[in-house]
């Protein structure tokens, strides 16, 4: 789903970048690999899919309290 997503926000963010590969019909490819996922993810038991979002909910808790205080961008100059 990342990736689809990815396609689709640079394709419309900026559209004359230089590409090292094309992606043919790319809205078709992008969109058709997101509802791809989405059907997988829906299609798993709903004890797995409550697991799934708990820990990817902890890891980001964790990723953003450790990225707030390590963050490059953030530093003073």
């Amino acid at each position: 789903m990342a990736v689809g997503l990815s396609v689709i926000i640079l394709r419309l963010r900026d559209p004359g970048r230089a590409r090292v590969f094309s992606t043919p019909v790319w809205p078709l490819v992008a969109t058709g690999a997101i509802l791809g996922c989405l059907y997988l993810f829906s299609s798993l038991p709903v004890k797995t899919q409550t697991y799934f979002l708990f820990a990817h909910l902890i890891g980001f808790a964790v990723y953003f309290a450790y990225g707030v205080h390590k963050s490059v961008l953030a530093r003073p100059v």
